[in-house]
């Protein structure tokens, strides 16, 4: 898939790109400059209209918008159609890159016996080691020592996810790298979280299962890719989850359930991408800004592109045998929600909030993930979940759709018959 601009009506790129070229200066036959901060005013409006590739990391996504931008000003054609031919030419360069492997080791919050030493996910050798690392990554010291921010860069209890991944940039590899553990990650913490708190810190992340202090990138023979390293700045250090034997028999076996189910599911890279979200957004210590990520994960999975919450609850309130109940406390959740978004207001018991749409969330997800022989696509299973939960209306609906049946298959045969001359 190309790169290519929005399509969504009332964004207008020609506007802004003919802003930006008024403040364009030719330096130099090859060079151009611009007269005030334009360029950092107008790139992140100019980037937020464009559709890329989910697999392009953020980091080449801007130097793609960057370059272009430099091309189409140097040529005199900064406009949209221009622009978006000067994009994919980039692009298009940037695609015959070669892909280099290279290792992503990552603190990780659960240690004792762990459910998996070693396993492959989309094709990345992961390995985790609850002892000490290799010692061909020892170079890893050298970005500890210019570690300069508030948390361990490696804490102590912590394990150390090892995973082997690829792509044309560092920055890609690191995404990709990211991307795939995060889906481990997702099934890890459907199966450890906690489904409600009594008492505890309310500043506390949910998740068991979090990515801690530094994550370097080293080469295949363990030295450091570059003087880079990567951290998630609301990252929140607390003691490592500990998995018992008991546990450990318990994650082998419902991940392996999972996993599988998932994989054959028609549009699993769709609810791959939604468990990434869930797992990043309660990854948050502020409950209100976990509650908003997982409310709009939620949107994602049960009204992509529609901007409906009224039918996004009608579909999840289709599972539940009291689905008035249900209704009222999503609908509690979803005011609860705007309320945070529209007013600022941080309710002190915001992270019970938030277990209570967890709850919602993994329901609707095991469904999806659980009927994967039922439906063909994601659209689908959600027009399924619009059938609503009326008996009344359900047999009815039966009765007219048999009745249509019945009515095409006479069709058919009465067009079949020649009239008698």
């Amino acid at each position: 898939m190309g790169i290519r601009w929005k399509s969504r009506k009332g964004l207008n790129p020609d506007l802004i790109l003919e802003r930006l070229s008024k403040s364009v200066v030719r330096t130099h036959p090859n060079r151009i400059s611009y007269t005030d901060f334009t360029f950092s005013e107008l790139m992140p409006a100019i980037f937020s209209m464009l559709q890329f590739d989910k697999d392009i990391s953020w980091e080449i996504r801007n130097n793609l918008v960057s370059t272009t931008i430099h091309q189409c000003a140097s040529d005199g054609t900064l406009n949209a159609k221009s622009f978006e031919k000067y994009i994919n030419i980039e692009f298009s360069k940037y695609k015959e890159t070669k892909f280099i492997d290279y290792y992503l080791l990552i603190p990780i919050s659960i240690t004792g016996n762990l459910p998996h030493k070693r396993l492959i996910i989309n094709n990345l050798d992961i390995q985790i080691f609850t002892d000490k690392i290799p010692k061909k990554f020892q170079t890893r010291s050298m970005l500890e020592k210019a570690w300069d921010r508030n948390h361990e860069h490696t804490p102590n209890s912590y394990s150390m996810a090892c995973i082997k991944t690829t792509g044309r940039s560092q920055f890609d590899a690191v995404h990709l790298g990211l991307n795939t553990f995060d889906q481990y990650r997702a099934i890890l913490n459907l199966l450890l979280n906690s489904t409600l708190e009594l008492y505890g810190d309310n500043w506390e992340p949910i998740n068991k299962v979090r990515l801690g202090g530094m994550y370097s990138l080293h080469h295949l023979n363990g030295k450091l890719a570059g003087e880079t390293y990567w951290f998630d700045p609301e990252c929140h250090i607390s003691k490592a989850h500990f998995v018992d034997e008991n546990k450990k028999r318990y994650l082998i076996k419902n991940y392996s359930i999972i996993n599988s189910m998932l994989l054959q599911s028609r549009y699993v890279d769709i609810l791959s991408e939604c468990m990434c979200r869930y797992t990043r957004a309660l990854d948050s210590p502020n409950p209100s800004n976990a509650l908003h990520k997982l409310w709009a994960t939620l949107e994602s999975l049960g009204a992509p592109n529609e901007s409906n919450n009224e039918k996004l609850i009608s579909r999840i309130v289709f599972l539940f045998e009291d689905s008035k109940y249900h209704k009222q406390i999503l609908e509690h959740l979803r005011e609860t929600r705007n309320t945070y978004i529209h007013q600022g207001e941080e309710p002190l018991d915001t992270k019970t909030h938030c277990f209570q749409l967890q709850f919602y969330f993994h329901t609707f997800l095991l469904f999806h993930i659980k009927n994967f022989r039922t439906f063909n696509s994601h659209g689908e299973a959600n027009s399924y979940l619009d059938l609503g939960v009326d008996l009344g209306r359900l047999r009815r609906s039966k009765e007219l759709i048999e009745k249509a049946i019945e009515f095409r298959k006479k069709s058919k045969l009465a067009s079949s018959i020649e009239p008698n001359n």
